[in-house]
């Protein structure tokens, strides 16, 4: 290595650091103020004994705090990044946009159909039909119901656009080309989720949703992939 590639390569270093550091901090930091949120409900509700079963209501507080904070998190570092480039595109979508975000969404289902079952084969310990966990029961009614609605379909797909397609992906887009921006934030969008199963069904919705934002140059294709995605979920788990 010559001495004048040292200082870009101790720079790249760097870059990709404080890429990651940033990136643990959007879900660490909300995480730890959604744990004080939480404590602190229980205790002026219940003075400090949680109930074996907690009310919905609580758990939808603690979630909204916890999945905006990064949101606000990320749409706040996308700006400071906007006056050297623009990381997220709030540009207005068409109607005529939604047939085909519907027709991507077919082929992320029969991707992910044909993915499962090559893992599978492969991977004997992976269980495909593992239930993914909500952190509260599906046995929901009445308003309940409709809160669970706002926060799956409506609030976590735009926060988590915003945060992995518009800041993480498009951070990455400064520094590589399309495709390994693409995998790496659908990797980490994959790990974000946990469960094994999950995060190959989020990591090809991850690619299904940059198709779309290189497409349309709008994250809100991206958005509504997600929502309708989630929603054939909801209605999958709460209603049928």
């Amino acid at each position: 290595m010559s001495e004048e590639s040292k200082p870009s390569t101790a720079k790249l270093a760097i870059w990709w650091l404080k890429f990651f550091g940033v990136a643990a901090g959007l879900y660490i930091v909300p995480t730890i103020i959604a744990a004080v949120l939480y404590y602190g409900l229980i205790t002026i509700y219940y003075s400090g004994d949680a109930p074996s079963i907690l009310p919905f209501w609580l758990i939808f507080v603690v979630s909204v705090a916890d999945t905006g904070l990064r949101a606000i998190g990320a749409v706040v570092l996308a700006k400071k990044q906007a006056a050297k480039k623009a990381l997220i595109s709030w540009k207005r979508p068409k109607i005529s946009q939604l047939g085909f975000t519907i027709l991507v969404w077919g082929q992320y289902v029969l991707a992910l159909i044909v993915a499962t079952q090559i893992i599978d084969a492969v991977f004997k310990s992976f269980k495909a039909d593992q239930v993914q966990d909500l952190g509260f029961s599906t046995s929901q009614s009445g308003f309940s119901l409709v809160l669970v609605f706002m926060l799956l379909v409506v609030i976590v797909p735009f926060c988590e656009e915003v945060i992995f397609r518009g800041y993480v992906y498009g951070k990455l887009k400064t520094k590589l080309k399309i495709i390994p921006s693409a995998i790496i934030t659908s990797i980490l969008f994959g790990i974000a989720h946990g469960q094994w199963n999950v995060g190959i069904d989020t990591a090809l919705l991850s690619i299904a949703t940059i198709y779309l934002i290189e497409k349309y140059n709008s994250i809100w294709p991206a958005v509504f992939l997600h929502s309708f995605k989630n929603g054939v979920a909801f209605v999958a788990l709460f209603i049928v």
